[in-house]
């Protein structure tokens, strides 16, 4: 495969605009070789040995851990960091998805034993306490989980970068009220780091753009829930219109992930909504009445939407 080919179509499948399998096929097609590759069956038992190895190692840190000293520790979770990291490194493979894809679960555990590391060192060396272990793990995690995906750009290492973001501003937050803050608060922030990275995957802004849209929309979900039943009818009802717009941009998007996750937000929080306005005695009916009647609406929606979708493919 020539090194232009193999250029765009790295750059097509960080754009997401084709899978790994199609990039497979159309090098393929393009060269008459097929590319090469352990199959399902090598990655499977790729995984399954990782597993079994990081069992192995989960047990012996339980063993052995009290007898341990604080530099035996963190030389032991410097061993596992170091071990999957260099695992993924001798299984990279820009021809190979499935090699791809072991390095990807390879370096998010490396990432996420960088960040045990951190939290231990914060704690047993510097000696740092609750929030500020906190900033110190989701900081790490940042470092480590943003230079992996600036080198790969995959799902995987996005995760680990959101995540880190998340546990890093929950953590400061916390840190700078002195643990004086209502729950409230962290519901707005979910919700805006979830549109952020909707938005930023809506506009390819950020790669794999996919990945970002869901990860986004999760959080989306996951802050309006912490709003609805933190917050009074105020928060109900910001919850359900969040549900609305989500399901009003998966069907003009036509993403059935999207409509799933909205799916899942409107019965959620339309009744909440219902019963905060109600109340308990005809909060029940009215909830089911008008539940079932928004998903049947939703229904003949999606069904119009797909079926213009289909006449316009034509």
């Amino acid at each position: 495969m020539s090194g232009r080919l193999h250029d765009d179509l790295d750059r097509w499948r960080a754009a997401d605009l084709i899978s790994d399998d199609q990039a497979d096929a159309i090098a393929e097609f393009e060269t008459g070789e097929s590319v090469p590759g352990p199959g399902f069956l090598a990655e499977g038992l790729g995984y399954v040995g990782a597993a079994l190895a990081v069992g192995a190692g989960v047990l012996i840190a339980q063993n052995a851990w009290e007898d341990l000293s604080t530099a035996g520790r963190l030389t032991l979770i410097a061993v596992l960091a170091l071990a999957m990291f260099g695992a993924g490194w001798a299984l990279r493979s820009r021809e190979v998805p499935a090699l791809q894809r072991l390095t990807d679960v390879m370096w998010f555990g490396a990432t996420a034993a960088a960040g045990a590391f951190a939290g231990l060192f914060g704690s047993d060396v510097v000696g740092l306490v609750d929030q500020e272990i906190g900033v110190a793990v989701g900081l790490t995690v940042v470092v480590i989980g943003g230079a992996l995906w600036a080198l790969r750009q995959r799902s995987l290492e996005l995760i680990a970068l959101v995540l880190g973001i998340t546990i890093t501003v929950m953590s400061a937050t916390t840190l700078v009220t002195s643990g004086d803050v209502s729950p409230l608060v962290f519901g707005p922030i979910l919700w805006v780091i979830g549109a952020s990275l909707l938005a930023a995957g809506r506009s390819e802004r950020i790669a794999p753009a996919s990945t970002a849209k869901v990860v986004g929309a999760l959080g989306v979900a996951f802050g309006s829930q912490v709003i609805s039943v933190e917050g009074d009818i105020l928060g109900a009802a910001f919850a359900a219109v969040t549900a609305g717009a989500l399901m009003v941009y998966a069907v003009k998007e036509r993403d059935d992930i999207m409509l799933a996750i909205g799916g899942i937000m409107v019965l959620l929080f339309v009744p909440q909504l219902i019963f905060a306005v109600f109340g308990d005695s005809l909060g029940a009916p009215v909830a089911l009445f008008l539940t079932g009647t928004a998903l049947v609406v939703i229904a003949i929606t999606i069904t119009k939407a797909r079926t213009v979708g289909h006449s316009d493919k034509r």
